[in-house]
């Protein structure tokens, strides 16, 4: 058994996508698809202990660190803060006989993808998350998102419903991303076949979390907010708003966003009082690095302003495409994370711990990109000009005009 290979989330967490027929054991997996033969073998055990996942863990126990599991590995390298630091301490915890152990009894937290329906095209996102990437794609003549037929996904969604059922007995979290699911019908037909299911059970209470760019309509909120209100009784609710620039640096890289609109959207929601905690999930990337210390000022202010709403900082960090990764950076950008070190040593965001965690991430960031050069990571920051130069002309977009501070260095990344 080896600590340095394990990681908790095999058996404790579950990722499925009802629209593509795809599971996975962590958002930063890759996903694998569910054949009819293996949905017909297995029935819900796919969701959880397909033979695919069992034989992941047992790499596990045994040392093997899987390539499926490299954007954890390649931070660990890094000395960047990730995900699994989470499963170091829970080893200990688990029998030296783990022959026996390769099956989980029981799953804590399951995240759900609806459908991939959505109303903006975030640079880093892609067709398989969003609707509106899928129909520029198309526009483009390039891949649009692969489907399922409509046979294969009724059971794949039936043999979901049942696993969920079953689940539900032990279930503590359940995750829901899209997409948008504000703007999905979906979404509130599942709130509500989960409520019913919960009604007939003596279970503890679920938590659910909704993930959400917030650019939507004021009756899409109103809608989801009445329902929240309704279910309360027996689901208790976390809102995750992705966000990760100001102005209109997130209209540019949040393509489609309406930054007022998002504006006026969470404060709404910061008053209702409707949600345990209102977690700022900030997704790091090349784009907005620059400008995260405007981004933690505005939530500061919100704390401010809402001071008996609980609030947390959430990192992510953009590994794929890899020109949009936050590493391919020049040293410019050391001042930015200077500043915001600075602002969360003494802001009120969120209570201190979550704080001094977002602030490790940023350092270990920090210091990696410290380490780049002129020539580092020149094919990477090649195509993030070739990039933004194609979507500046699709989408009548303006970069250097948005983001100014990348003048000295963009034509040095173009050679």
């Amino acid at each position: 058994m080896d600590s340095n290979s394990f990681c908790t989330f095999r058996w404790t967490d579950s990722l499925v996508n009802l629209s593509r027929g795809e599971v996975r054991s962590c958002c930063k997996t890759p996903a694998f698809k569910i054949s009819a033969d293996e949905l017909e073998r297995y029935g819900s055990e796919v969701f959880d202990n397909s033979q695919y996942i069992q034989q992941r863990r047992s790499e596990m126990f045994q040392g093997i660190k899987h390539s499926d599991c490299s954007y954890c590995w390649k931070l660990e390298d890094k000395n960047i803060a990730h995900p699994r630091l989470q499963s170091e301490n829970a080893f200990q915890f688990f029998p030296k006989d783990w022959s026996n152990h390769l099956r989980t009894p029981q799953v804590d937290n399951l995240e759900i993808l609806l459908k991939n329906t959505c109303q903006l095209k975030c640079q880093y996102c892609n067709a398989s998350f969003s609707s509106s990437w899928a129909k520029e794609n198309q526009t483009q003549g390039l891949p649009s998102g692969e489907t399922v037929t409509k046979d294969f996904q009724e059971k794949f969604t039936s043999s979901f419903w049942k696993y969920l059922s079953v689940r539900l007995e032990t279930l503590k979290e359940i995750n829901i991303i899209g997409g948008e699911p504000l703007i999905q019908a979906d979404f509130f037909q599942l709130l509500d076949q989960v409520a019913e299911i919960k009604n007939k059970k003596t279970s503890p209470r679920l938590l659910i979390s909704v993930i959400t760019n917030l650019s939507v309509s004021e009756k899409h909120l109103f809608q989801f907010l009445q329902k929240v209100e309704e279910l309360k009784s027996v689901i208790d609710f976390n809102l995750l708003v992705s966000m990760d620039n100001t102005g209109v640096r997130a209209e540019y890289v949040r393509f489609g966003l309406d930054w007022a609109l998002f504006q006026k959207n969470l404060e709404t929601v910061c008053s209702t009082g409707l949600f345990q905690t209102i977690r700022y999930v900030v997704t790091m990337s090349a784009f907005n690095i620059s400008d995260l210390p405007a981004l933690l000022i505005y939530y500061e202010s919100l704390a401010v302003k809402f001071p008996n709403q609980k609030f947390n900082l959430i990192s992510n960090l953009v590994s794929h495409p890899a020109h949009l990764s936050p590493l391919i950076v020049d040293p410019f950008v050391m001042r930015y994370f200077d500043e915001c070190i600075d602002l969360l040593s003494q802001s009120r965001i969120s209570d201190s711990k979550n704080q001094q965690n977002f602030s490790q991430f940023l350092v270990g960031l920090q210091k990696q990109i410290q380490q780049n050069t002129s020539t580092s990571y020149a094919a990477e920051r090649a195509e993030f000009v070739s990039w933004v130069e194609h979507y500046d002309s699709i989408r009548q977009t303006r970069f250097l005009n948005t983001f100014p501070e990348f003048s000295a260095v963009f034509s040095s990344w173009k050679q």
